[in-house]
């Protein structure tokens, strides 16, 4: 771990590239997304998530990005991912290997909302954007998918492969008057 060289002496934003994950879109048509809900929730005992909440079932947490669209993520490799889900989804969904396609960081700390405000055109306040909820967004003109990981706050936001970098430099220069520690892996909760 190294300290940005803007950052005062007491970091109160922690920012970091979150682990490498297996990431597995599960999408269906709206006719059969009842029966990719009764498949799931058979399969793993847990109810696949409204749009913009997430669960934790099994291996599995569940992120709801549309009625019928969910991103997967695992600790596993991709293909046991895409084995189970595609058994579990059957004729009702597709399921498509997203996981080289983003890079995900983690981004915590009593600074963390002010530092994610200057770019998030959303609502971020503890009791609007809670712990468990998720939003497909723009931050600072790029697609991300955000999502609140505890109260501390914490925030996961994975982004397209091809925008990490310059996504990160505008997060290290947003976070740099709230005093930034860049981690080099973040150990945040899943």
């Amino acid at each position: 771990m190294a300290e940005s060289p803007s950052a005062p002496s007491i970091a109160r934003v922690r920012i970091g590239e979150a682990p490498s994950l297996a990431r597995i879109d599960l999408v269906s048509s709206a006719r059969r997304v009842a029966a990719l809900g009764a498949a799931f929730a058979a399969a793993t005992g847990v109810a696949l998530p409204c749009t913009g909440r997430s669960v934790r079932a099994g291996e599995f947490t569940v992120l709801a990005l549309a009625p019928d669209r969910w991103q997967i993520e695992s600790e596993g490799p991709p293909g046991h991912a895409i084995a189970a889900l595609g058994a579990i989804a059957g004729e009702s969904g597709s399921v498509v290997d997203q996981s080289d396609g983003s890079r995900a960081f983690d981004v915590a700390g009593p600074g963390a909302r002010e530092v994610l405000a200057k770019g998030v055109p959303i609502d971020l306040d503890a009791a609007v954007f809670r712990v468990g909820d998720v939003a497909r967004t723009g931050v600072a003109l790029v697609a991300v998918t955000l999502r609140c990981l505890s109260a501390e706050p914490s925030f996961r936001i994975v982004v397209a492969r091809s925008y990490a970098e310059s996504f990160l430099e505008w997060l290290l220069d947003a976070g740099a008057a709230y005093g930034v520690l860049r981690e080099r892996h973040s150990a945040s909760p899943r």
